[in-house]
């Protein structure tokens, strides 16, 4: 095995394993300061969450939160989010990175079998779908959540979830640049063999 193909399974499974974190409920992809508002909103890929009761030290909610899962639009809502492409963008990039990781995770199977062009195809739409999620993100943070009423009129931050959908979009970038490197499986194997008999 080669060291691109070394190279290829080390970064598409590294690739998947962050961008499975990115998407566990429990990670947050945008984050508010408390400040003089009091709740401190949390904003991840399946649900939104308050925290009121806060550390009046550091200024970090730490009492209970009250969460609101994202979930199955009713008939009405349904019909208004086709008008509201807003909340799309956060759909989006959930199915990014879930298809991310899926490819990314096709891209270390065929990287094993060292298949050269199988490896560079998947390796390649993992990749656009890396940048596709976190882009997703920045413009649905920007747009919508970014100074709006229904989000109190603050700024928010990236989250951890967001940074690690990043470093998954920098890694598959390194696997697909090195998976153009693999050598064709069986493409010098009649030469290797008829050198062994010379030696």
């Amino acid at each position: 095995m080669s060291g691109r193909s070394l190279l290829v399974i080390f970064f598409s499974l590294t690739a998947t394993a962050l961008m499975s974190y990115s998407l566990a409920p429990g990670v947050f992809w945008a984050e508010s300061d408390t400040g003089d508002y009091g709740i401190q909103t949390q904003i991840g890929l399946w649900r939104s969450c308050n925290s009121t009761e806060l550390n009046g030290t550091a200024g970090n909610a730490t009492g209970p939160r009250e969460c609101v899962t994202f979930g199955k639009p009713t008939s009405s809502e349904a019909k208004d989010a086709v008008h509201d492409l807003r909340k799309g963008e956060r759909d989006g990039a959930a199915a990014a990175v879930v298809l991310s990781a899926l490819f990314a995770l096709i891209t270390f199977c065929f990287a094993v079998c060292q298949s050269k062009w199988c490896t560079v195809f998947n390796s390649l739409l993992a990749t656009i779908l890396a940048y596709g999620a976190v882009g997703l993100w920045v413009a649905y943070k920007s747009e919508y959540i970014d100074n709006t009423a229904e989000f109190g009129n603050r700024k928010f931050n990236f989250g951890n979830g967001f940074f690690f959908a990043c470093g998954a979009a920098a890694a598959m970038t390194i696997a697909c640049v090195a998976s153009c490197g693999i050598r064709k499986s069986g493409e010098y194997d009649a030469l290797d063999a008829g050198n062994r008999y010379l030696a």
